[in-house]
């Protein structure tokens, strides 16, 4: 994780480096608790930075508490709490008063506070307020003890001396540690390492950025003073984390410039480039400019000897395949082996059929397709042929960075949705060989969010869409539309087209009523639908399983595909032109754009339905945000806005660091500083091995190292 034991330079062995079962409390197996946080040094435990706080200094009387608020109070404990059962579960409860009124205070399944609640004594509760007209209730509250604390008299000042008011924080946590463990831990920490915490940054930068002191910062965001203190610590913390990344990605970039590569060398083979040239002509559409400048920016990267780096990015249907399957073309023309490298066999296998379908004159064995569900004895005649340098245009899934693997002259690697590999895993294709590396994502990422992302890639971006293709109408329906959804579906099918309908989830599941891809293939085969094809589609089923089922879909066995968001990425059938997504609302806007990108991929006008009964309010805005625009860039940009970078892909993406401090969004003013301020040092020392950059080396790469996790 960010931040972690690199926060103090190099060199001995100290406080920040012990391991955390120094700390009095920690045992071996509470060390393997912490293990599971990622904390195994005192170092880890400062860095272990509250997820948010709680507030403990708005108390109020107890008169003035509000329904539905976590409300702080001071509060005597009438009488003796009571304890009974209900069933399974324990109730404890007391009257807790001050000079304005009374509150209950009720605890389920907490019988150990019976004998710490003192009768006489008061105390500072906070908790969930529950209020009906003139009877208030508080549950579950936690306490602290106030004994210096004294009623002044009915509607004055609650309290004449009240010293443990505090903003409290709330950690990261797992199974077994409390939070009152976890705060007893970090502070004893704390303690040990606050004099070890070494400032990196130059003088001059801070002085610029106006950055806090880093020892200030890591003693104000664990117990923040008040609330302009918080933000000043948190925004050091984030900028720091920024700029290590900035560097580290930056420094990467310079290290592949070194890396040897075969040149195309189009002077020494003109021939490339003219048959590159008349192939072109013979295609049935024109390429779009940004399609023609993407191939001219990766031909001129492939023909230098040291290694291409480069990312095509472009919106769903924007034409990136071609201009790959182009620069597999020219490399093959030399005889020289190229491979991509596709996150499932569904789309892998597409891959192959339409490089056949646009190059019918290669010869059939120079092409092939390696998957993990072939049968070993075709396997192993891959690994043969491709040793042998017979096969030049390998495509496949992760089964292609497997060891048996083993290239002739591999000239071009390719990893189509990038954010699917990790960045060790793109890496890994192209091996020890003299490759150039060109990574492709239909994920549209807003600009600020690409810097720390593809940082260390060239960037070319097809925004252009193919001339001819049709945009996806868009609409929202509700339950209650579902009768004249399923009249939809049947005209559709009957005019000779395809249906998806995705859910959210596989399963039914007790603590969710979502709508699961299994119940709804049920009811549509066998009561809705029984006279079509339905098909079901989801991750969970073999590898050899889900092929079946798109080869079914696609050889039109099947007319409607119940599926979950395994079918996001890539597949491609010109007939499917209706979609259908159930309980939209739970997927991201650059998901659902990506889901829509499915349909309308032939000449066929096409719908997409966004099935959801949410009100007003976020979850409309965003399906609202759909139906305006099918521009995936300006998708992105709503996205990342109305969920953050946590939710921006729905899971967290391979190459993207936790950060502990800095927010995508929030942070875009740091992430251009930290930009700036990172090219800044490079251009002043290159390889930051000035002794004064020494610090900052040892951060920018532990963070490349955390993000090729």
């Amino acid at each position: 994780m960010a931040g972690k034991s690199e926060q103090v330079g190099a060199g001995t062995k100290r406080q920040w480096d012990l391991p955390v079962t120094s700390l009095k409390g920690i045992s071996k197996a509470r060390a393997k608790q912490l293990e599971k946080l990622d904390i195994t040094t005192l170092g880890d435990l400062a860095c272990h930075f509250p997820r948010r706080y709680e507030d403990w200094t708005s108390i109020r009387q107890i008169a003035d508490l509000e329904d539905g608020e976590d409300g702080v109070f001071l509060g005597r404990v009438h009488k003796s709490p009571t304890l009974f059962r209900q069933g399974k579960r324990s109730i404890l409860q007391t009257s807790l008063v001050d000079p304005s009124g009374t509150i209950k205070g009720v605890w389920f399944n907490q019988p150990y506070y019976q004998d710490k609640l003192i009768p006489g004594d008061i105390y500072l509760f906070r908790g969930k307020i529950k209020r009906q007209g003139r009877t208030f209730q508080v549950t579950n509250p936690q306490f602290e003890a106030q004994p210096q604390a004294i009623f002044q008299g009915p509607g004055e000042d609650m309290a004449e001396s009240l010293a443990n008011t505090f903003v409290r924080p709330v950690y990261p946590t797992t199974q077994g540690l409390s939070q009152n463990m976890l705060r007893r831990f970090v502070d004893q920490a704390l303690a040990k390492v606050q004099d070890e915490i070494a400032e990196v940054l130059p003088q001059e930068i801070r002085k610029d950025m106006e950055l806090a002191s880093l020892a200030w910062a890591f003693e104000q965001i664990h117990h923040p003073d008040q609330l302009a203190n918080y933000q000043i610590a948190r925004r050091r913390l984030a900028f720091d984390e920024l700029l290590y990344l900035q560097l580290g990605l930056r420094l990467s970039q310079e290290d592949s410039l070194k890396k040897k590569a075969l040149p195309l060398d189009l002077a020494l083979h003109p021939e490339v480039l003219q048959a590159l040239q008349s192939y072109i002509k013979t295609l049935p559409f024109e390429l779009t400019s940004d399609q023609k400048k993407a191939l001219e920016a990766i031909l001129k990267d492939m023909n230098k000897a040291v290694a291409m780096n480069r990312l095509l990015q472009g919106d769903v249907g924007s034409g990136k395949t071609i201009v790959a399957f182009l620069a597999m073309y020219a490399q093959g023309l030399l005889g020289r082996q190229t491979a991509m490298m596709a996150p499932t066999g569904i789309l892998a296998k597409q891959h192959e059929r339409n490089f056949r379908k646009f190059f019918p004159n290669l010869g059939e064995d120079s092409i092939a397709c390696l998957t993990s569900d072939l049968p070993a004895k075709e396997k192993n005649k891959i690994y043969d042929r491709l040793e042998k340098g017979e096969i030049l245009y390998l495509f496949g899934t992760h089964a292609l960075i497997q060891s048996k693997v083993v290239f002739s002259s591999l000239a071009l690697a390719i990893t189509d949705e990038q954010h699917r590999f990790g960045v060790k895993q793109r890496l890994k294709l192209s091996k020890a060989e003299e490759a150039h590396i060109l990574v492709m994502s239909a994920t549209p990422i807003p600009r600020t969010l690409g810097l720390v992302i593809y940082g260390d890639l060239d960037v070319s971006v097809l925004a252009e869409k193919p001339p001819g293709r049709k945009p996806v109408r868009t609409y929202t329906a509700r339950t209650k539309d579902i009768p004249r959804l399923n009249q939809l579906i049947h005209r559709f099918v009957e005019q000779g087209e395809q249906v998806y309908i995705v859910c959210p989830m596989v399963q039914e599941s007790d603590s969710s009523d979502l709508q699961s891809a299994e119940s709804l293939y049920e009811e549509l085969s066998k009561r809705t639908f029984p006279d079509l094809g339905v098909g079901l589609v989801h991750g969970q089923l073999k590898e050899k399983d889900k092929n079946q089922v798109m080869e079914d879909f696609l050889d039109q066995k099947i007319q409607i595909l119940v599926s979950t968001t395994v079918i996001e990425v890539g597949v491609d059938n010109p007939r499917a032109s209706l979609m259908i997504v159930v309980n939209s609302e739970r997927f991201g806007l650059a998901q659902l754009h990506q889901l829509r990108g499915r349909i309308g991929r032939g000449s066929r006008e096409s719908l997409c339905v966004l099935q959801s009964d949410v009100g007003e309010g976020l979850a409309r805005k965003r399906l609202t945000t759909m139906c305006r625009t099918d521009d995936g860039f300006k998708i992105a940009e709503e996205d990342l806005r109305l969920r953050g970078p946590g939710d921006f892909f729905g899971t967290r993406q391979h190459g993207l660091p936790g950060f502990r401090m800095a927010n995508l969004y929030e942070d875009q003013d740091i992430i251009r500083s930290s930009s700036e301020i990172a090219q800044e040092l490079l251009n002043q020392d290159p390889d930051l091995s000035l002794p004064e950059h020494k610090g900052l080396l040892e951060k920018a790469k532990s963070f490349l190292i955390q993000r090729e996790q």
